[in-house]
């Protein structure tokens, strides 16, 4: 007998060190697979984000914390910036509460120093401990993404995911245990009874649960944070004690933890093709006890009554996501600086470039006042102070700026760029773009600095009301505290506008055969017109150019456009 428990234990041992081992091998592949991805772009990087739903998130923030609306970046510059496909670049968050607190992090127009010094230590230490850092990404994996409504609706409206008519679960289940029991006094009337709520329960429990299911997996998930929040309370590094005693407090304040976990292991779903025999009588003894619906019910009670303490676990997983994120986005930069906010006017951009560029060709600017950009098509303007307008968002969202030096005044970027007519209002590009206009010029004098980037101005209309009106809505926006960035063809307004606004130029040089630019910013307005010569270098036929060069030139001398 002695001999057979000593087989037992010993086979229950190596099993034991066999799902052990096996773990500790995946772990480490894990951990290697980690490394090398530290200091490269994210993966699925041209992947498209669930944008929708990290709004969707973002507005039920909202209206739960009560926000300012002038304090957010709006969606025509959102779009104007590509700024979907900025934060798909700069997006390496584990968790869906991540990559929603990475989202407000750049749409808020809002920098707290006391949170990013402490932000700073968090991502400091993930940038340089790399045992730390695989340790905590590979909790936060075992979250992972769940991209449901769902989910904002339990952390924000816990009041709402209640089970509806829950009263009759609990006395079904009770009848069914009392119907048990009877059995042994009156077997007669018992096994009635058994038979009766053995076919009531499985009724109730499967409309239940239908309507449910999605919810426990809610349910599930969130539990899984505050799992995973337990667990980076035990993990010893060093540089990590002083984050595990706030998280710590923050545990503490909740008492009905572990309440809610020991509810949660009756949610757990299991693959139908993976039960086991056992899981199978599980799942039917679930089913005729309504235990997933009754443990379901009572852990929605505990959320809105620990609404607060609630989420503040997640807004502590949030933020050591959001750090993690930052600090694989700034090891993937070829350069980048933390910040400095000034209380001056000026701002001084050293060796910027633009977030979406492989390998892009860095300018510096010390800028006062106005400015006009000029250059040709493709030469570079546009992609420039986009630059601008994306760094001020990055360095104010992710304390990150790419460029070597970055001083600016705390600012609220609004564009007018990528206009596009709406047949659903039944806009014209000229109407879209006036409206665009409008809503900038409405927007610089508000309580934080305007930096307002408009490209290719009025170019919806014709040349002399373009230039007309265009002069004057950038003689107007002047007087404003704002600073005003624009790119344009129309050399005429740097005559115009010269001792108003500072000029910068692109410049491209342009052969029989080709066209070159340097992508190079050069003081001063732009002395070329070189779209004909483009036309010679894309080889149009000979007489289109001779012709165009004639016409151009008859118009230089008269000031007039003569019939063909």
């Amino acid at each position: 007998m002695w001999t057979k428990l000593a087989i037992i234990a010993m086979l229950i041992v190596l099993f034991i060190c066999t799902v052990y081992f096996s773990s500790s091998k995946r772990k480490e592949k894990l951990f290697l697979k980690y490394n090398k991805s530290f200091g490269k772009e994210p993966q699925n990087y041209n992947k498209e984000a669930n944008i929708e739903f990290l709004k969707d998130f973002y507005k039920a923030r909202k209206e739960n914390e009560n926000e300012n609306e002038e304090e957010v970046i709006d969606e025509i510059t959102w779009n104007d910036l590509d700024m979907n496909n900025v934060f798909q670049r700069i997006n390496y968050t584990n968790t869906t509460l991540g990559e929603a607190y990475l989202y407000k992090s750049i749409k808020e127009i809002k920098y707290s120093k006391e949170k990013w010094d402490e932000l700073e230590g968090l991502i400091k230490v993930f940038s340089e401990n790399e045992d730390l850092r695989n340790e905590i990404r590979y909790n936060l994996s075992t979250i992972g993404k769940l991209n449901d409504p769902k989910v904002f609706n339990f952390i924000y409206r816990p009041q709402f995911n209640k089970v509806q008519g829950y009263f009759k679960y609990p006395i079904l289940a009770g009848g069914f245990i009392a119907s048990l029991l009877l059995c042994i006094i009156n077997s007669k009337i018992g096994i009635g009874l058994s038979i009766f709520f053995f076919c009531a329960n499985i009724l109730f429990y499967q409309s239940g649960k239908t309507v449910l299911e999605d919810s426990f997996k809610i349910m599930n998930y969130l539990i899984n944070n505050v799992i995973v929040c337990q667990k980076l309370c035990k993990i010893n590094h060093k540089e990590f004690r002083k984050y595990k005693k706030k998280f710590r407090k923050i545990l503490a304040n909740c008492r009905e933890l572990n309440k809610i976990k020991r509810y949660s292991y009756s949610l757990v779903r299991k693959n139908s093709s993976a039960l086991l025999d056992a899981d199978l009588v599980l799942e039917y003894l679930k089913m005729f006890f309504m235990v997933d619906i009754i443990a379901y019910h009572n852990m929605a009670s505990i959320l809105e009554k620990n609404k607060k303490e609630f989420q503040e676990i997640y807004d502590l997983i949030a933020m050591i996501d959001f750090a993690l994120s930052v600090a694989y986005y700034r090891a993937s930069l070829q350069e980048f600086c933390q910040p400095i906010f000034l209380e001056k006017d000026y701002i001084e951009l050293e060796n910027l470039y633009h977030p979406l560029i492989d390998e892009p060709v860095k300018n510096s600017i010390f800028i006062k006042d106005n400015i006009i950009f000029t250059g040709s098509n493709a030469s570079g303007k546009s992609t420039f102070i986009k630059a601008i307008a994306l760094n001020c968002i990055l360095a104010q969202g992710l304390n990150t700026a790419l460029c070597s030096s970055y001083k600016c005044k705390f600012s609220k970027v609004v564009t007018s760029m990528a206009i596009k007519d709406d047949i659903l209002e039944g806009d014209s590009y000229f109407i879209a773009e006036i409206k665009s206009l409008k809503r900038l010029l409405n927007s610089l004098n508000g309580e934080i600095r305007v930096l307002a980037f408009i490209d290719e101005i009025l170019k919806g209309t014709n040349t002399v009301e373009r230039i007309a009106a265009s002069a004057s809505i950038l003689d107007y926006g002047k007087e404003s505290k704002a600073k005003i960035l624009v790119a344009t063809h129309d050399m005429e307004l740097t005559e115009m506008l010269g001792e108003k606004y500072d000029n910068y130029h692109f410049r491209e040089t342009v052969t029989d055969k080709e066209v070159l630019f340097d992508y190079k910013l050069h003081k001063g307005p732009s002395k070329t017109r070189n779209a004909i010569k483009l036309l010679k270098a894309m080889d149009f036929d000979k007489e289109v150019v001779n012709t165009a060069n004639e016409i151009y030139s008859d118009f230089i001398i008269n000031k007039k456009w003569d019939r063909l």
